[in-house]
Formats: C-alpha cells, sequence, structure tokens
C-alpha cells in the first residue's frame, strides 16, 4: 500500500528505489539476529575453535543469503512490472532519445575521446587507492616497530608512532570519502558528455563505471588489510590476531561514518533549504504589511513557489549506491566481524526514514520517471554474490586460524578447491529461483490467451449473451446486447411486404 503511494506521487524510479531499501532491511533482520548469536559465542561455547567454526559457518551462510536475496527480489521486481504495467509502457517511453544526444555526433572522434577519458580516471584514481593502501599499510607497521621514535606530521607536528599508528583506521576511510565524492563529481560530469542515445542506456553505462571505480576505492583497502598485508610486509611482523584486529576496527569505522555521513547530507541539505524559504518567508511579511495598510490581503507561500525553492533531485545511482556498498560489506566480511550486519541494519533503518523525510520535505518533488526494475543493480547484487563467495573462503582460509597457519603453497591449494566447490554449490542454489512466481505466470499465461482470443475474433463466429442494459437513445430502448438492431430487421420486413400477394 505505502509504495503504491510512493509510486503514484513520485514515479517509478522513486518507487522501486525505496522498495528495494526496504527489502532488503526486511531481509536483514534474520542475519542481524544470527550475528547476536555470533558474537556472544564466547560465552557460552567451549573452545575458541568452536567459536571459529560457527564464524565460518555464519560467512558461508550469508553468501547464501544474497543468493536468496537476488532470486526472490527478481520475483518480486517482476510481480512489481506486471502490475504496475512497466513492461509494456517501458518499450516505448525507455526507448526515446534524450535532450543531450546529438545524432551528428555518434562515432565521432569526440565521442570516443570523452568516453576513453571517463574510464581513464577511473583507472587513475583506482591505482591511487591501490597506492594508498599500500602506504598506510606500511606507515602502520612501522609505527608498531618503533613505537617510541617521532614522526614528523606533513602539518609540522611531532607526534609518537605509538600515537600516530592509530590514525591509520581513519586514513583508510578518510581516502575512500575523498576518492568517492571526486570519483562522483567527474563521473557525473564526463557520463553527461557521452552522448548516449536514451535514458535507459545513459544510466547503465553511469552505473557500470561507477559501481567498478567505487568497488575497488571501497574494497581494496580492507581485502588488502585481509590478504595481502602479511604477504607484502611478512608473515612473522604481522601475526593472525593483529590483521582480524585491525580488519575489524577498520570496517566498524566505515559502518559508523557512513551512517555520518548520510546525516549530515541531509542535515545540510535541509539547512539550504530552510534558510531559502526563512528569506522567501522574510520578504513576504514585509510584503503583508504593506497591504494590510492597503486593506488588502496579505500573500501565501503556495506549493509551487515552496517547490521552487527546494534543492532538485537529480537521480537514485548514489543512493544505490551506498546501499549496495554496505551490502557487500556485510557479505564479504561478516566472518571476521559479524557484527557489522546487526550495525548496517540499524544504518538501514535509521536511512530509511532519513532519505523518506529528504524526499518529502527537503528535495523538490521529482519528474516521475519509468524504470524497468533496479535496472543494472540486479546485475550488480548478482556480481557481489559470487565475489562473496570468493572473499568468505580466502578469509577463513588465508586470515583465521588454524589455515592460516600453513605454509603458502598448502593455503592456496586449500583455496583453488574450496573456492571453486563453494561458488558451484551458490550456483546450483540459486538456479532454484525463477524470475516470476507461480501466481505471475498463470496471469501472463492467462493474458496471452486472452490475447489470442481477442486477436482471432474475426476468424470464429462468437455468441454473444444477452445483457441486462438498456440503450438510452430514443427509439431504440428495447435494444439490448445479442438482439438485433430494429434498423436492421426492418428491411427484411418491408421485402416480405412487397411480395405479399393482395
Amino acid at each position: 500500500e505505502y509504495n503504491e503511494r510512493v509510486r503514484d506521487y513520485f514515479g517509478e524510479e522513486v518507487a522501486f528505489f525505496f522498495e528495494w531499501l526496504a527489502y532488503i532491511t526486511r531481509a536483514l533482520t534474520f542475519p542481524a539476529a544470527m550475528s547476536i548469536v555470533s558474537i556472544t559465542s564466547p560465552y557460552w561455547m567451549d573452545t575458541h575453535a568452536h567459536v571459529r567454526t560457527l564464524r565460518c559457518v555464519y560467512g558461508f551462510g550469508l553468501c547464501f543469503w544474497c543468493a536468496y536475496l537476488v532470486g526472490s527480489y527478481t520475483q518480486a521486481m517482476r510481480s512489481y512490472n506486471s502490475v504496475w504495467g512497466i513492461s509494456a509502457m517501458a518499450q516505448g517511453e525507455l526507448g526515446t532519445e534524450r535532450q543531450n544526444y546529438d545524432p551528428s555526433m555518434r562515432g565521432s572522434f569526440k565521442e570516443g575521446f570523452i568516453r576513453l577519458a571517463h574510464w581513464s580516471i577511473g583507472f587513475v584514481l583506482v591505482g591511487w587507492t591501490i597506492y594508498a593502501a599500500y602506504a598506510i599499510g606500511n606507515f602502520r607497521s612501522h609505527a608498531l616497530g618503533t613505537p617510541d621514535e617521532v614522526w614528523r606530521s606533513p602539518f609540522g607536528y611531532d607526534i609518537l608512532y605509538k600515537d600516530a599508528q592509530s590514525y591509520g583506521k581513519y586514513a583508510v576511510t578518510l581516502n575512500i570519502k575523498i576518492v568517492n565524492l571526486l570519483w562522483g563529481v567527474l563521473s557525473s560530469q564526463l557520463a553527461e558528455r557521452e552522448n548516449w542515445r536514451t535514458q535507459q542506456e545513459f544510466k547503465n553505462r553511469q552505473v557500470t563505471k561507477a559501481f567498478l571505480v567505487k568497488c575497488v576505492v571501497y574494497y581494496y583497502p580492507f581485502i588488502y588489510l585481509a590478504f595481502f598485508r602479511r604477504w607484502v610486509e611478512g608473515a612473522d611482523k604481522v601475526p593472525t590476531e593483529e590483521v582480524t584486529h585491525t580488519l575489524r576496527m577498520n570496517l566498524a569505522v566505515f559502518v559508523i561514518t557512513h551512517l555520518a555521513t548520510v546525516v549530515v547530507t541531509v542535515l545540510i541539505a535541509v539547512a539550504q533549504t530552510a534558510w531559502a524559504e526563512r528569506g522567501l518567508m522574510k520578504a513576504l511579511k514585509e510584503r503583508a504589511e504593506d497591504l494590510r495598510k492597503l486593506g488588502m490581503a496579505a500573500p501565501q507561500l503556495s506549493y509551487l513557489q515552496t517547490q521552487a525553492l527546494r534543492p532538485a533531485y537529480t537521480d537514485d545511482t548514489d543512493d544505490y549506491m551506498e546501499l549496495v556498498i554496505s551490502l557487500g560489506f556485510v557479505t564479504m566480511f561478516s566472518t571476521v566481524f559479524p557484527f557489522m550486519t546487526f550495525l548496517v541494519l540499524i544504518s538501514n533503518l535509521f536511512e530509511l526514514r532519513v532519505l523518506a523525510f529528504r524526499m518529502c520535505h527537503v528535495l523538490r518533488r521529482p519528474l516521475p520517471r519509468i524504470q524497468d526494475g533496479i535496472g543494472a543493480w540486479l546485475n550488480i547484487m548478482t556480481a557481489l554474490t559470487y565475489l562473496s563467495c570468493i572473499c568468505s573462503v580466502g578469509l577463513v582460509v588465508f586470515t583465521l586460524k588454524p589455515l592460516a597457519e600453513d605454509d603458502r603453497s598448502t593455503r592456496i591449494r586449500n583455496f583453488v578447491v574450496a573456492e571453486h566447490v563453494f561458488l558451484a554449490l551458490v550456483y546450483l542454489f540459486s538456479m532454484t529461483f525463477q524470475d516470476r512466481n507461480v501466481a505471475d505466470e498463470a496471469a501472463e499465461e492467462m493474458n496471452a490467451h486472452v490475447g489470442d482470443v481477442i486477436t482471432q475474433a474475426g476468424q470464429e463466429k462468437v455468441q454473444a449473451k444477452l445483457g441486462t442494459r438498456v440503450c438510452l437513445a430514443p427509439g431504440f430502448e428495447g435494444l439490448a446486447p445479442g438482439i438485433p438492431s430494429p434498423d436492421k430487421a426492418a428491411p427484411k420486413a418491408a421485402s416480405s411486404s412487397a411480395v405479399k400477394p393482395e
């Protein structure tokens, strides 16, 4: 019911986003409850080996949960497409050309250069992220080895290494946020100039580029801590306990920072809107005093004026991006930090309310746009499912005891075998879900049958049943469905009277 109201007011694009956010929030309830069981396991389990086994099972279970989420939501999305009639409407509306599309520029050197520059900038930011993760890791390792030495910061302050190394977890998150902000600005500007013909094509290309870069920017620093740090800095210098502890601390800082960023962004938009409305209300108040002196009614702020003062709604790409990235952290790293599932659930509950408040009270009402489901994000979630399988197996083999203490060749062999087996199991599990549920398939079959009957009506005689409605036209009060028209019966009567002998 509520999603129908969102669709009626904002359109299918916004309605699908809030349906997706609400759907995964409800789906996170069970994994979040199980995360509490996993976190409290050291207090009611006998040995650390049992605790590690339980957390490994929990991490592997989340990969199957992600496959279930994608399969079940695909069915729900197809149901909304059928109920809202999107499949039929999308064929016409999503194929229309964008206003910025220039047919003369298609296939030109300028078009190819802009698209190449877009990818090139993305690769540069990816390279910077890889270097930053390596540099921050080296700095923290050096600080742990020489805690009493003095480090001269770039700002001219002298800090002991034992104090400076604790800032590493904040440096990782800060680098992610800066690169993310820079890429968001550059990517959106370049995407507008890439000369894509349709809106759906433009959005899918933009989403794909944005996610491929942000996937590396967000995930690589944590993948480096989990898998490559001991190889680069030496396994004897970095014990497994230090790796898992650092990974947990960085993940906790990221989730909390993500929630704070969403809240601050909305608060800034609220402040901007309130300031603009305050200026207009002040002007209206001054105008009202002058009108009262003349005996005229004071002006009121209309709905259209209020909407014009608010910031424009661009699209849902950034909202989807933050949501999918957070979900990827849950499925990939919950093996070492199960509590992150509970934190993301709380973050989603709060974010759902904050974003709804933003759409209703902060941003200008967007122009309703039709959209066929959640578009490319469903394929991205499918890719995250298999990436989570690889990451979960890697954490068990390379990071957690006892397998992490084996020699390198043994760990690689165990990882390759376990990863292939686990990917195959998750793939087989995902194949049990159909694109449509039974009710939708029955409805589609009935629609197809009725369509065939209608299109073949001219080839077969159809006996109409007598109806109960009467015709209101003068002289035709007795005409009902299935009864021949009187004017058609009159010629028969006339012809019969003409041949009757006197």
